[in-house]
């Protein structure tokens, strides 16, 4: 839940998730094997599509320090890996790691890594070596895309979509700023004669000279502008926000709880059900993101013998 509620921020954001799923490494320590769940930057992937729209590959670039490259490769890092752990430096260096589909796959070839269909090679871009190869028994990246234009692989998220709702709701949210410290601490209007000086704002101050012989006031405020029309301002980029978000779905149940309403149990179901038929058409991308998250969640707990018999069906 932890790495997911990171990839949500992408996936609103940028309109892309991915989360790398993996054995849990043991060491050091008591853990117990398990899964190991790493939410990747969306800007550290690049997918790749087979002829039918699938992913079948990524190529991933991430940064680590030597004393994290040495705890997973060893002898295999080139000398100024070990130059930098020695010295205790915490330096990032550059990584790639490049996965597709193996072209020599042989099933039958069970004590290799031809046995399985995706290859993985890890590249260490200090010293332009290789690190390790091996491979994936299942596709061990999962990439969820909340909407794909027709010949994009890369999705597109609600922030992109109102993305100039936005930015004009920061650029109100300034003036609305500005007008709110202008009426708390506004700027004056004196004369221009010597008749008043030395005026002071602070609470409780007298100000000499402030009025003349008649009463009529020598000081004004500098008019601030109207701050309600900027708050209606914000309020209609809001709506439009709030849309791409989804959040007008449920704003029938949420204004229904604010009133006091009671609801029953069938009511609730109702009303979520009635959202889920809008929420449907947006959502249904998500599931090439869980069908990969499952798969290899469920290969890699086989393997640890975690998992009962499998059903027939």
């Amino acid at each position: 839940m932890g790495a997911q509620q990171v990839n949500w921020q992408g996936l609103g954001a940028f309109g892309n998730q991915h989360m790398l799923i993996d054995e849990l490494d043991t060491a050091p320590g008591d853990f117990r094997p398990g899964l190991r769940y790493l939410p990747c930057s969306v800007g550290g992937i690049y997918m790749l599509e087979n002829h039918q729209g699938r992913i079948d590959g990524f190529i991933r670039h991430f940064r680590w320090n030597a004393r994290q490259a040495l705890q997973r490769w060893k002898d295999e890092c080139p000398a100024a890996l070990k130059i930098a752990e020695e010295r205790k430096s915490q330096e990032l260096f550059d990584f790639i790691q490049v996965v597709m589909p193996r072209s020599d796959y042989n099933p039958r070839a069970i004590l290799t890594h031809q046995s399985k269909p995706y290859s993985s090679c890890y590249i260490s871009i200090a010293g332009q070596c290789i690190l390790e190869e091996g491979g994936y028994r299942r596709f061990p990246l999962a990439n969820g895309r909340w909407i794909v234009a027709p010949e994009e692989v890369e999705g597109r998220g609600p922030a992109q979509q109102v993305l100039p709702a936005l930015k004009t709701k920061n650029a109100i949210k300034g003036m609305f700023l500005k007008q709110g410290h202008r009426a708390g601490d506004p700027a004056y209007l004196l004369p221009g004669d010597d008749t008043l000086f030395d005026f002071k704002s602070h609470p409780g101050a007298y100000n000499y000279g402030g009025v003349s012989e008649d009463g009529k006031p020598l000081v004004h405020i500098l008019p601030h502008g109207d701050i309600q029309i900027t708050k209606e301002m914000m309020n209609e980029e809001a709506v439009s926000i709030d849309d791409a978000f989804l959040v007008s779905l449920y704003a029938e149940l949420f204004d229904a709880t604010k009133r006091g309403a009671q609801q029953n149990m069938a009511q609730v179901m109702q009303t979520l059900a009635d959202r889920a038929v809008f929420l449907a058409p947006t959502l249904g991308k998500q599931f090439e993101y869980l069908g990969v998250l499952v798969d290899r969640e469920l290969d890699i707990l086989r393997y640890q013998r975690k998992l009962p018999p499998m059903p027939p069906a």
